[in-house]
């Protein structure tokens, strides 16, 4: 084989992957410097090199020219490509092939391996590029599912070291803070996050919404009511919100308004069972068993297997005059 054609593989294969060599940053660096889709394009070059050379290699090795007719030239008795009969390869080569293909194997079904689960994959990435700038975070959302919250912690606080400004960081980092107890650090987080560059409207609803249950939970309720209000504002239709205010509205002594965000928060989503429910315990509260009963009622047209709410609702009309 010539020289000249490895030679241009290489060239090429240099030149294809050159935009990917950390020489010019672009939108995928934040998620990693590295990634085997790099390079499937690339490899096409030297990959049409390697074949060439295995054909060559193998015409050499196991066609045997055919012996030249009396009316052929002398030329013609010298070998042309496939223009012979092929020999079986020696069994020594047949046993040293046939263990490469094993060895290729089992490495594929190895890396295979990475792309098994998320968290496989976002553990090689960073186990190979520390710095990569948001699969730390992407780690800690894979762990915040599986309730490991304080592996999360710990990959949410490498991904803020890293890149402060990203959007769910802050709030996906307090969420699991307030989980592990570390209120105070929850809500101190979380503020920080209003002040990010990379929010999203839906990012800062989320995180105002988490700002207001920290805040609710450390007995600062005027000010979780606000930060509730300011994500209703955003989203007027975000039921969750008006059940978290509602919520925040009762721990602060104030059961009507309470019971007005909840049937606001089941309003919009008539399966919101968790609204529901609270609203019913508050109207039971307030002795309005009448309005409780029709709610129990109501979750078990649903949930008819419901034994607490069933056992509520025989309480409420056990009550009413």
């Amino acid at each position: 084989m010539p020289l000249r054609i490895p030679a241009a593989a290489f060239v090429s294969f240099g030149a294809t992957l050159f935009p990917v060599l950390c020489v010019l940053d672009y939108g995928y660096m934040r998620f990693s410097y590295v990634a085997d889709r790099f390079a499937y394009l690339a490899a096409i070059a030297p990959i049409s090199a390697f074949a060439v050379g295995i054909v060559e290699g193998c015409q050499r090795l196991f066609v045997v020219p055919r012996s030249p007719s009396s009316s052929s030239s002398s030329s013609s008795s010298k070998m042309v490509p496939w223009n012979g009969t092929v020999t079986r390869a020696p069994p020594v080569l047949r046993a040293l092939t046939s263990v490469l293909l094993a060895i290729l194997a089992t490495l594929t079904y190895r890396h295979a391996s990475i792309y098994t689960t998320e968290e496989n994959f976002y553990r090689h990435v960073v186990t190979h590029n520390p710095n990569a700038r948001s699969m730390w975070l992407n780690l800690g959302n894979a762990y915040m599912r599986q309730e490991r919250n304080a592996e999360a912690a710990d990959c949410y606080a490498t991904s803020y070291e890293q890149n402060p400004s990203q959007d769910k960081l802050h709030t996906n980092y307090g969420i699991v803070l307030s989980k592990l107890g570390r209120i105070e650090e929850a809500a101190a987080m979380l503020e920080r996050g209003l002040e990010s560059e990379e929010k999203t409207p839906g990012g800062l609803k989320r995180n105002l919404n988490e700002l207001g249950n920290a805040m609710s939970k450390l007995g600062r309720y005027d000010d979780a009511t606000a930060y509730f209000r300011r994500a209703l504002e955003i989203d007027p239709m975000y039921a969750i919100g008006w059940n978290n205010l509602g919520n925040d509205l009762y721990r602060a002594g104030r059961p009507e308004d309470a019971v007005d965000a909840y049937r606001r928060a089941f309003g919009i989503d008539p399966n919101y069972a968790k609204a529901r429910n609270n609203c019913a315990i508050v109207l039971g509260t307030l002795n309005r068993h009448g309005e409780e009963a029709e709610l129990w009622r109501s979750i078990l047209s649903v949930d008819p297997d419901n034994a607490d709410a069933e056992r509520r609702l025989e309480a409420a009309l056990a009550k009413i005059v």
